[in-house]
């Protein structure tokens, strides 16, 4: 999925490529793309790997990783639903993986922790995003950010997608979430 920033910038969101349930000569042709996309696409100014923090660092990631680093291309790594850890676990987890970063040598690689249920960590994210889209002028504390600007001029579904491509995470619809059990009202005697 594509999002235009604006007439020179995008972003490319690949949901679920990592963890889709296909067959295998599918993954196999996907994996073709994915490696001729890191090779040979010169504007890509980086990548942001989206790791949820209960499951880092997965064969699917490390081979992301060693495609960013052939092409010298920056990565940012989420570790997303910290909100499932207590914070020392996720800080724990976190600095496991920075370790094992260092063991594949990638010299160009930052690393966070992040929640969207919580809403923490989403303006690290996007101040990485503005300095790789030379966006200086929007810093973490600016309230009109171009993804902004671009919904005002949208319809209300535009918006959603603007929104979602401009913090590359793949929303899920609440269905996903368990029905909080409702309590009967108790008969009177």
């Amino acid at each position: 999925m594509y999002f235009a920033l604006d007439a020179n910038k995008a972003i490319v969101d690949l949901p679920g490529y990592g963890f889709a349930r296909v067959p295998h000569n599918v993954k196999k042709h996907w994996h073709a793309l994915m490696e001729s996309y890191f090779n040979q696409r010169q504007q890509l100014k980086g990548l942001v790997l989206v790791m949820d923090i209960r499951h880092p660092m997965r064969e699917f990631d490390e081979q992301m990783l060693n495609w960013c680093r052939y092409a010298d291309t920056p990565v940012h790594i989420l570790l997303t639903k910290a909100d499932k850890l207590s914070h020392g676990a996720a800080k724990t987890v976190m600095l496991q993986v920075k370790k094992q970063l260092q063991d594949l040598e990638h010299p160009n690689v930052s690393i966070q922790i992040f929640s969207s249920l919580k809403r923490s960590g989403a303006e690290i994210v996007m101040k990485k995003m503005d300095d790789w889209l030379a966006y200086p002028e929007y810093s973490a504390e600016t309230t009109s950010r171009p993804e902004q600007v671009a919904s005002r001029q949208t319809t209300s579904t535009d918006k959603r997608k603007v929104k979602a491509g401009a913090a590359t995470t793949k929303n899920k619809p609440r269905s996903h979430q368990k029905a909080k059990p409702t309590k009967k009202p108790k008969k009177k005697k």
